[in-house]
């Protein structure tokens, strides 16, 4: 699992408390509510969502990801 104890976040928390790394960053297509509690449970610098006219009225994560992540400054 990516946020497991052992798995690629506590891998990229590693790397950038090491300087190998300078943000931490998730990508996706959808489900937007995965976004939203990886965002509120782990330190995340940047999201990065591929978002057209029609995944705006099937996901819309500029209202439901985009907002928090601002919130939080993450961009």
């Amino acid at each position: 699992m990516v946020f497991s104890k052992h798995g690629t976040y506590a891998a990229l928390v590693k790397a950038k408390a090491q300087d190998l790394a300078r943000f931490i960053g998730l990508s996706g297509h959808s489900r937007p509510g995965r976004f939203t509690g990886a965002i509120k449970h782990f330190d995340v610098d940047v999201l990065l969502n591929s978002v057209n006219f029609v995944d705006h009225f099937t996901y819309n994560f500029e209202d439901q990801v985009w907002s928090q992540a601002a919130a939080r400054n993450i961009g």
